[in-house]
């Protein structure tokens, strides 16, 4: 990171999903910025944020379709932590985590899930692309950064199981194209990560 002071602020809005509708939708934006007053340098940035989430849910087998995207591009100068990172589990997995850098991205991901013995086991289908690139806001923080931009877009496809109510979930993605490689995600539903 670079080291510093930081002084900043975000402020966003956001409609969230209610829970167990049939088919629903979710957006946010998120306006983030700041100053880093460093050692040997000061950073000024601001980086407005865009997400959407849509779900539509089927009674066999509890079917479930989710699709999420987001976007954002950064103004100013910024330090390399607020660099956007795309890579690996959570973004785009099949590459190395967060190999991905820039000042402005774009990530899109689908899920979709059903019940193959439930409440044991749930079957998951997935995909995601991931898009970096770079301007005058990011150079100097990405050139510092062990990682790169995307260079065009970057894919995925995966296949897993969710466990045991979905609770755990079990994940192999394949990264699409150059550098992509195999990956292992194990992790718990999103509803648990508050409070683990």
């Amino acid at each position: 990171i670079d080291r510093g002071t930081l002084f900043g602020a975000t402020v966003g809005a956001r409609r969230t999903i209610p829970a167990d509708v049939a088919s629903g939708w979710g957006a946010g934006v998120t306006l983030d910025g700041g100053r880093l007053d460093g050692e040997d340098a000061t950073w000024d940035f601001v980086r407005p944020v865009v997400d959407a989430q849509w779900v539509r849910r089927w009674a066999p087998r509890d079917a479930l379709l989710e699709v999420e995207g987001g976007a954002g591009t950064a103004w100013g100068d910024l330090p390399r932590q607020k660099l956007f990172l795309l890579g690996g589990r959570g973004t785009v997995p099949g590459y190395d985590f967060r190999s991905f850098g820039g000042d402005r991205f774009a990530l899109a991901r689908a899920t979709l899930s059903a019940d193959l013995a439930a409440p044991w086991l749930r079957g998951r289908l997935l995909g995601a692309v991931g898009w970096t690139d770079v301007g005058a806001a990011g150079d100097h923080a990405l050139a510092a950064w062990p990682g790169r931009t995307t260079d065009g877009g970057r894919a995925s496809l995966g296949a897993g199981l969710g466990i045991f109510y979905d609770i755990v979930r079990v994940d192999l993605a394949r990264g699409l194209g150059r550098d992509g490689r195999w990956e292992l995600v194990v992790e718990t539903r999103p509803t648990f990560w508050d409070f683990l």
